[in-house]
């Protein structure tokens, strides 16, 4: 049975929607407890039924997978409200709202069965992992996708989640911030075997109490990997571009370091630069703190000279360290290049006095005269270049 036809047997009333509340489909049961005819799904948005006052937390639970019970109210046809407890799932492009009539004395048993059941069906069949954990951090529920992605089975019901998947230990603390309130929700980027995977944890709630916590889990491993390529061929070509302008190598660092920083998101990043004139290393550029993170280093050279080094976090050694390589590379080259533009100009300038002093002592004919110039011209050109 695929999912349209579970929808249509939910005896409950219930509406499914698109991301932005747009209704897609009305089954025949909140037809019957509204009023309104089947043509009114063609036009109608869910917060036309909806009181006003709920439209920002529902808008809020659709923007995200979300699994919530809560109380409202459905306008009917005839501009009265009735209350209703309701049950919103949102995964993807489409939120399922099931709605239980309270107004009613006696709930049917088989028609929560049914809304238990379609919830099921959906988890099970996205492409996304769905794991529910209790407030004891003890694995309550996995879909299939969960299954593949942690490499857990059935036996993992009921066991510690951190205990089942300790490569995820980072997550505890987050898990029991959800949990505990502190935090609404959370998401990150976690590498698991050779794939890449956004986490998201959101609060499981029935009503306005948090009973546990989602952990949704979507694989972004093309995505991923294209991102990395692309801010690697941006690294470079900036750095490339940045150390061929002009001749100051202070403001080729630092705005080398800050594209850096930038592309990579990087908590620090340091840039030393071995200065051949004071013959000692300076820390050109510096944000963050290294010892928080772990560092690692990577060295420019030149003719065998090493003259730059690029310390950065060790968790992006495995990605980024040839292309960081290459930057500290292109700053050696361009330190030399400023360096030989330098020694340039000195030699210039000092043929330039030199046949200033020519000309000079041309025009002397007393000897002392000529040695007394000369001496002068030679204190001279020692100022130019020691």
């Amino acid at each position: 049975m695929d999912i349209k036809n579970l929808f249509q047997r939910i005896e409950l009333p219930a509406v499914i929607t698109d991301i932005k509340g747009n209704c897609i489909d009305i089954n025949s049961a909140f037809l019957k407890l509204t009023y309104y005819n089947k043509n009114i799904q063609k036009k109608s948005v869910i917060f036309d039924f909806l009181p006003p006052e709920d439209m920002k937390d529902i808008m809020k639970s659709q923007s995200k997978p979300t699994f919530k019970i809560f109380s409202t109210k459905i306008l009917n046809q005839k501009g009265n409200y009735i209350p209703v407890d309701c049950t919103l799932i949102s995964f993807l492009k489409n939120t399922l709202f099931v709605f239980q009539d309270r107004s009613q004395e006696k709930i049917v048993e088989k028609k929560i069965e049914y809304v238990e059941e379609y919830a099921r069906k959906v988890i099970d069949t996205i492409d996304a992992g769905i794991v529910l954990l209790d407030k004891t951090n003890k694995i309550a529920r996995l879909n299939p996708a969960a299954r593949d992605i942690l490499n857990l089975s059935g036996k993992s019901i009921g066991k510690d989640f951190i205990g089942e998947v300790p490569v995820l230990k980072p997550l505890l603390n987050k898990i029991i911030d959800v949990i505990e309130g502190n935090i609404g929700s959370e998401k990150g980027i976690y590498n698991l075997g050779m794939r890449y995977y956004r986490i998201e944890l959101f609060p499981y709630k029935i009503g306005k109490k948090i009973e546990g916590v989602i952990l949704y889990f979507e694989d972004i491993t093309e995505r991923f990997n294209f991102e990395r390529e692309e801010k690697k061929t941006r690294i470079l070509y900036e750095a490339v571009s940045i150390s061929t302008q002009g001749f100051d190598i202070v403001f080729i660092i630092k705005e080398i370091g800050k594209k850096i920083q930038k592309r990579l998101n990087l908590n620090f990043i340091q840039i030393h630069l071995f200065d051949i004139e004071e013959r000692k290393w300076k820390k050109i550029y510096s944000t963050g703190n290294k010892k928080d993170s772990g560092q690692s280093l990577v060295k420019g050279y030149t003719e065998n000279k090493e003259l730059v080094r690029i310390y950065y976090p060790a968790s992006i050694e495995k990605d980024f360290a040839p292309v960081l390589n290459s930057v500290s590379n292109y700053i050696a080259l361009a330190y030399d290049r400023i360096l030989l533009y330098k020694q340039q100009i000195r030699y210039i300038s000092f043929l330039n006095a030199l046949i200033q002093v020519y000309g000079k002592l041309l025009s002397l004919k007393d000897e002392n005269e000529i040695f007394k110039e000369l001496a002068k011209r030679i204190y001279n050109l020692m100022k130019i270049d020691r």
